[in-house]
């Protein structure tokens, strides 16, 4: 699978470059995809990804670890499989 952990350097133009959709995982492990057009992202746009705000609709945390993406194909893998550490202090 072609992705990495965004870093905290990591940036909108970064996604971009990747090609691929912006991976996030909820501390509570509930995953998703957002695409970079959605974000706004484009060539040149500095804004730092760890900025972004969202927020779980499963357990409603704000706390979320970024993943960058070469192919979208990889996205949709990793977006459908079980999440393999979920934090042990969240009860759902």
């Amino acid at each position: 699978m072609t992705m990495r952990k965004a870093t905290p350097t990591d940036n909108l133009h970064t996604l971009v470059a990747y090609g691929g959709p912006l991976g996030i995982e909820c501390r509570c492990g509930r995953r998703g995809l957002i695409s970079g057009e959605a974000l706004g992202a484009h060539s040149g746009n500095m804004k730092a990804i760890r900025s972004l705000r969202f927020v779980c609709r499963e357990c409603g945390s704000r706390e979320w670890t970024g993943y960058i993406f070469h192919r979208d194909e990889d996205a949709l893998g990793w977006a459908r499989a079980p999440s393999p550490s979920p934090d042990p202090a969240h009860d759902p």
